[in-house]
């Protein structure tokens, strides 16, 4: 089953070790949205404690929830190409970066809820 638990964790919820970066002292968070799934809920037990993704498509909005450990970082990579209106713990988020016709940006240690159109 350790095939198709990576899958789960690396591809669907998108937590990702960086490699230089060991023991996920920094880490990507970057879901795939794939077919009719609408939601997934993911979590992992760090050396830096537990690492959270979960993510809902709701009325055409993608609703990501993140929780970084404390003393990490994480880039998080979301799966869509219109940042228009992207929030951030309720508050818009206005300086992006797009990588390959998906938003990134990096975070630190905390609870993050984010929310955009898809």
């Amino acid at each position: 089953m350790g095939q198709i638990e990576e899958w789960f964790y690396r591809s669907l919820a998108g937590i990702v070790p960086d490699e230089a970066n060991p023991g996920f002292k920094h880490f990507f968070i970057k879901p795939e949205l794939v077919g009719d799934l609408s939601f997934v809920k993911a979590s992992y037990k760090s050396v830096y404690g537990k690492i959270v993704s979960e993510w809902e498509k709701k009325d055409g909005q993608l609703i990501l929830n993140i929780e970084i450990p404390p003393n990490t970082s994480a880039s998080v990579i979301i799966p869509v190409s219109n940042v228009a209106h992207m929030k951030v713990n309720g508050e818009s988020f206005a300086e992006l970066n797009l990588v390959e016709n998906k938003s990134g940006f990096t975070l630190g240690s905390g609870i993050y809820k984010i929310e955009c159109s898809l």
